[in-house]
Formats: C-alpha cells, sequence, structure tokens
C-alpha cells in the first residue's frame, strides 16, 4: 500500500498527532515511534492500530511535514 494510501486510512486527528510527533522528533521520528510501540508507550496508539507497524516503514510525511 503507497503512502498517500496509508495516510488516507487515517483520520485527521491521528494525521495532526503524527505531524506534530514527526516536527517534535525530527529525522529519527520513525525509529523514536517505533521504539514507542515496541515498549507499549501509548503515543499514537490510534495509528498503530490503523496502519501497524509494517505500514509504518512504507509511511512517507515529508510531503506535508517539514523536518
Amino acid at each position: 500500500m503507497s503512502s498517500d494510501r496509508l495516510l488516507a486510512k487515517l483520520s485527521a486527528e491521528e494525521r495532526e498527532k503524527l505531524q506534530h510527533f514527526v516536527a517534535v522528533n525530527g529525522r529519527s521520528w520513525k525509529s523514536k515511534l517505533r521504539d514507542c510501540w515496541m515498549r507499549g508507550d501509548w503515543v499514537l496508539r490510534e495509528t498503530r492500530n490503523t496502519i501497524g507497524p509494517s505500514g509504518l516503514s512504507r509511511l512517507r510525511v515529508a510531503k506535508w511535514v517539514k523536518l
């Protein structure tokens, strides 16, 4: 599934939270988010439930988030 299709699966609120997480965590946002998910932290839990860890690896947000 393409990155655009993955983003389309997210609610507006999920996209906003993800955008904020990316902006705060910079270029290493994916590894930081993956680590949170593996530890069981509640960071962006809805996003994890929607796209899953495999979707995270395919997700590209550079189009709408400046790092």
